[in-house]
């Protein structure tokens, strides 16, 4: 019985390998492959002759090598499998429906408060997702899987919102993951922004170039995913990444701690200056001597956010998304700065801005459907 277990643990490995690889690098041919898997040229005949008959990829071309041979080139079908990404912030839900090349073919956004009742929350995902199924003329029996991200801690097995911010109350004691499978019977998988972010760049983006990095969102909190040896690391109570809640002393209540979001996130300034939107703030901070001073306040701290993660985690890159990414070159040159100052240690972590936060995070939502569908093809492609 353990042999024939393990045999098909292998066989199921074996096929996400090569998935991830056709997803990743096509077109490609069986050769190649063979090379970058690691697995014996027969082997991949047999899963791509599988997939084949599946109608799960295509053949889409020969390339000549340099003996004069002809390699046949394999690429995943765009329309094999459809993706539902749901984007939930404390300002929108934001959907959008992907094919297989992890196109966005349609998508819908409504502004949302985390003000909200739980009533009117539900409410408004199920009419941002119904109106997309309508507008793109798609069934639901059509889609494979729903992603969703959260800004806050979640149990990514349960579905559950864990540790809910006190300015973020609409979904608490709410399940997402079962409301949604409850309405559509789909399988639906649901995790923070930070760690979706970390897919989306895994997946998409910067992050293929890396084998360990972070990726930091700063906005009105600040949180972080981390993938580790190619793999996203939740923790053992799915609560890694929470940069935003380690502590500093706080320097208004001189006596206490408090957590360094409290002054590095959006709330801190929407707060502390009543009537003006975050835009406006970004917009004209170097312009208000008390602007641009809270605003130098938040940069130090995301610094030391940074300093952390680097001298605790040692990642190759931090990749920075969020609202304060718009900075761009104002905030990456204060917090290069802030790193050669401080850092112990030689320079070895590379810090970059991507300021395409919402369509990175949306994206990164079908990521994370994307890598449950490849991770057990049999449950979830292959009927």
């Amino acid at each position: 019985m353990k042999n024939a277990i393990n045999l098909e643990d292998i066989k199921r490995s074996n096929r996400t390998t090569v998935l991830e690889i056709l997803h990743n690098n096509a077109p490609i041919s069986r050769s190649e492959i063979a090379t970058i898997s690691g697995l014996t040229k027969t082997s991949v005949t047999n899963i791509i002759n599988e997939l084949l008959n599946y109608n799960y990829i295509d053949e889409v071309g020969t390339e000549t090598t340099k003996s004069g041979r002809r390699k046949t080139l394999l690429k995943i079908k765009k329309d094999s499998f459809k993706i539902l990404g749901v984007s939930i912030s404390r300002r929108y839900i934001y959907v959008g429906l992907f094919d297989a090349d992890s196109n966005l073919l349609y998508e819908n956004k409504k502004d949302f408060s985390s003000k909200n009742t739980n009533f009117e929350s539900e409410s408004i995902l199920f009419e941002c997702i119904d109106e997309l199924l309508k507008n793109s003329n798609t069934k639901i029996s059509n889609i494979n899987g729903i992603g969703v991200s959260i800004p806050a801690p979640v149990n990514p097995i349960l579905g559950k919102v864990i540790a809910t911010p006190s300015y973020y109350e609409a979904w608490k004691n709410i399940s997402i993951k079962d409301i949604l499978i409850e309405r559509y019977g789909i399988n639906t998988w649901i995790d923070n922004d930070a760690n979706v972010g970390a897919l989306s760049e895994k997946w998409y983006g910067i992050g293929k170039n890396y084998k360990n990095f972070v990726y930091l969102v700063a906005d009105v909190g600040l949180g972080s995913g981390i993938i580790i040896n190619n793999s996203l690391y939740r923790g053992s109570s799915y609560m890694s990444g929470e940069i935003g809640h380690t502590f500093i002393n706080d320097f208004i209540k001189k006596d206490e701690f408090n957590f360094i979001e409290e002054y590095s996130g959006i709330r801190y300034i929407l707060n502390k200056y009543k009537g003006i939107d975050f835009e406006y703030f970004l917009n004209n901070y170097s312009k208000n001597k008390d602007y641009e001073k809270d605003m130098n306040i938040m940069i130090d701290l995301i610094s030391i956010s940074i300093l952390n993660i680097i001298t605790l985690i040692d990642p190759q890159a931090i990749i920075l998304g969020g609202s304060l990414s718009y900075l761009k070159e104002t905030l990456l040159n204060r917090v290069n700065n802030n790193i050669k100052k401080y850092l112990f240690g030689p320079i070895r972590t590379k810090i970059i801005i991507n300021s395409e936060f919402e369509k990175d995070i949306l994206k990164g939502s079908s990521a994370l459907v994307l890598e449950k569908l490849f991770s057990d093809p049999y449950k979830y492609l292959l009927k």
